[in-house]
């Protein structure tokens, strides 16, 4: 009898030690399941963070690119007023020629034909 109750007894200590042990694995469970549910909330974070990012580098990027085209439309617009300029002076210059020779030729007529009258008046009389 005595042996059954000690039998009985190492039984009772053994189920309860068995029972504290799954109490044991059911809180270790728990825990990784709320540790895996924190990884998870970590790794769709960086996801987030990553995709922002991204998001800033194509921003960046395209940010660039407009303050490339800006830079050679810019260059383009200075060549343009060079080329302008330069055209405006040549006109002028040319103006100012077309206007020079026209006068010339007056002043010049002015003189001549004064001369070719005394010229014609002289040589008319010999």
């Amino acid at each position: 009898m005595q042996e059954q109750t000690k039998l009985i007894e190492e039984k009772t200590k053994i189920n309860e030690d068995k029972e504290k042990l799954i109490k044991e694995v059911q809180q270790l469970v728990e825990e990784k399941e709320k540790l895996i549910r924190e990884v998870q909330q970590l790794v769709d974070d960086k996801a987030k963070l990553i995709q922002e990012k991204e998001k800033a580098v194509d921003k960046e990027k395209e940010r660039l690119e407009l303050d490339g085209k800006y830079k050679c439309l810019k260059e383009e617009l200075a060549e343009m007023k060079k080329k302008i300029d330069t055209d405006q002076k040549h006109s002028r210059v040319t103006g100012m020629k077309m206007i020079s020779q026209y006068l010339w030729g007056y002043s010049s007529l002015a003189i001549m034909l004064p001369m070719l009258f005394l010229i014609g008046k002289y040589s008319y009389k010999k």
